[in-house]
């Protein structure tokens, strides 16, 4: 995720990146990092924080291939998922359902991805967890992760 695009896309191609994904609310510097990342053919993404309209999402949605959903406040740590945040998801599923768009573009969380919230983020549209502590604070990091695996539909594209 890049908040300050400009100037980045470089050293993140250079780095190996195969996936950047920058922020909404940078406006016109996002799509100039997309139009970037594309030429340079790195798959694109677009986030959004927690309190950001998804309409910001719009002139975004047909160039990318996925759409990051922040469930916390960023650079907030070990909270619980944020009230809204599985509507959110919702309504961003099916805005790209409605737009012919989400067998293309996945919906992926981050922030807020606990034990007890994995199957009604999964439940809600969720393709892919940011899952942070609740696999690095794991006794069994790759039970923890067969398990989210279990939870989740089959993989999107």
């Amino acid at each position: 995720m890049v908040e300050r695009p400009a100037g980045l896309v470089e050293p993140f191609v250079a780095a190996g990146a195969d996936m950047v994904t920058v922020h909404a609310e940078c406006g016109r510097r996002a799509h100039d990092a997309l139009e970037d990342l594309e030429r340079r053919n790195v798959a694109t993404g677009i986030a959004l924080r927690l309190d950001s309209p998804i309409e910001l999402l719009d002139p975004f949605l047909a160039r990318v291939r996925i759409v990051l959903l922040m469930g916390t406040e960023v650079g907030v740590k070990g909270v619980d998922l944020a009230a809204g945040a599985l509507e959110r998801i919702r309504r961003v599923g099916a805005l790209l359902l409605e737009r012919g768009l989400r067998d293309r573009v996945r919906v992926e969380a981050d922030g807020g991805i606990r034990r007890h919230t994995v199957g009604a983020l999964c439940g809600a549209g969720a393709d892919v967890l940011v899952m942070g502590s609740l696999l690095f604070g794991s006794d069994d990091p790759a039970g923890t992760t067969a398990w989210v695996r279990s939870l989740r539909p089959a993989p999107g594209p």
